[in-house]
Order: structure tokens, then C-alpha cells, then sequence
């Protein structure tokens, strides 16, 4: 998709990010379905880094990796709550993108679709546990929120934006992550109340699309990524168009 992107006529480029939206929620899906097996949120994550962010070769399609930024923790929000290890598989990839590429667009992108709502989330939660307000367990405020406040995300992003290998174009945006999360934190460490994220889930499997299990090792996983880096400009084309459109 990265390759042909440039050719891809204006009128259809809608599909092709609704196509990116699809296989980052099926992916999640299957990682649900094998109870988010860590070797396998692994692989998913390593796969969709090197197709995106830490492609090589000419042609970046860097729209591809701005979609990305911009969907993921959308796509997300429907799994969560998962485990603190889960989360930290998850986003590392974007953390490491903050440091070590030049584009300014894809940092924003991560800034903004990122780390900038899990901030707001984090504020917000606070103020209403500190204001006695009710508010659902499920609700973006608590989800969102609590991890925003239980990661350690100051301390990556101090760690990141302090390595030789950070690109010195991107330390300002990394320190001042890392001064909201570390005010953030501190904040949370002096209302009071306990955050944290479950260690064992209990999530209504009807929320999440029914997809055929992950057989052999994860071939049907692998089946998937192959199946999108397959994909052309015309889906109408490609035999396992329904798989994503349906």
C-alpha cells in the first residue's frame, strides 16, 4: 500500500484509510481472541512498525504512517482495559518513533494522537475523583486515563529524549512530555487514590468481532499482514476484499 500510495486516486484514498483503520482493529481482534498472548502482540506490533514507521526504501508513503499515528488509540479504546504489560508492547513503537525519525509531521501526529489525549484523559480523571463525581468504569475518562497515570510515561519519555541515538530535533517535544506526564503523576501520587490497570480481564467477547482463532503458531496472523501487503488499488479485485469491508 506504501508503494502504490502516491497513485492511489484521490476519490478512493477514504477506503484505503478505512482499509489501514480495519486491519489495525482486526489485528487486535486476533490478538483477543488468543487472550493477548505476548509473543503474539509482539510479532503484530513488530510487523505493523516495519511497514509503517521503520519502513526502508524510497517510497515512505508517510500518509500511511500518519493514518496510523492517528487511529491507533481509536482502534485501541475498544480492548481496553489490558494489562500494563499488553499496553507497554503496544506502544513502544510510538515512543520509539519520537526519537529516532526526522519527520516533524509523524511527531506531531503521535504527539497529538497519542500521548496528547492519554494527557487530557489523565487530567480529567483526577479532577473528577477529586470533585466526588461519578463517572462509569468503561468511560473513555477512566480507560483512557489510568493509563496515562500508571505507565511511566515521564520516565520514557526523559530516558528517550536523553539518549545519543534521539535525534536532537525531537528532545524539546520529548522533555516537554515528560514534564506534563511528571506533573501528571505527581498530581495522581498526591490525590489520594489508587490507579491501576487489571491483571486478569473479564471483557464481554460480543463486543469484539467473531474471527476464525489463530491456529499453528499464528498463522492465521500472518495470513492477515500477508493478505493486506497483497493489497492493490482496486479492492474490488482481491478475493479477500469482504474479509475487511464487510
Amino acid at each position: 500500500m506504501r508503494r502504490e500510495w502516491t497513485g492511489i486516486d484521490v476519490l478512493r484514498l477514504d477506503k484505503f484509510y478505512l482499509l489501514i483503520r480495519r486491519f489495525i482493529s482486526k489485528g487486535f481482534s486476533l490478538l483477543k481472541k488468543n487472550s493477548w498472548d505476548s509473543e503474539l502482540v509482539k510479532n503484530f506490533m513488530c510487523v505493523l512498525d516495519d511497514g509503517t514507521f521503520s519502513a526502508e526504501g524510497k517510497l515512505q508513503g508517510n500518509r500511511v504512517n500518519y493514518h496510523v499515528a492517528t487511529v491507533f488509540l481509536e482502534e485501541l479504546r475498544h480492548f481496553l482495559p489490558l494489562k500494563q504489560q499488553v499496553i507497554e508492547v503496544l506502544l513502544k513503537p510510538f515512543i520509539s518513533a519520537m526519537g529516532k525519525f526526522p519527520d516533524k509531521v509523524l511527531l506531531a501526529k503521535i504527539k497529538s494522537g497519542v500521548f496528547d489525549v492519554l494527557l487530557k484523559m489523565g487530567k480529567r480523571l483526577l479532577e473528577v475523583k477529586k470533585s466526588g463525581e461519578e463517572v462509569d468504569s468503561g468511560d473513555d475518562v477512566v480507560v483512557f486515563g489510568t493509563v496515562a497515570l500508571v505507565m511511566g510515561f515521564s520516565a520514557k519519555f526523559y530516558e528517550l529524549g536523553s539518549s545519543a541515538e534521539c535525534r536532537q530535533g525531537n528532545r524539546k517535544v520529548l522533555f516537554g512530555l515528560h514534564s506534563e506526564f511528571l506533573k501528571l503523576e505527581k498530581d495522581a501520587a498526591g490525590s489520594g487514590f489508587e490507579f491501576s490497570v487489571p491483571d486478569v480481564l473479564d471483557r464481554d467477547d460480543d463486543e469484539v468481532p467473531e474471527l476464525v482463532p489463530i491456529l499453528n503458531g499464528g498463522s492465521e496472523l500472518l495470513m492477515l499482514l500477508v493478505m493486506v501487503m497483497c493489497w492493490r488499488r482496486n479492492p474490488l479485485r482481491w478475493p479477500w476484499g469482504s474479509y475487511f469491508w464487510a
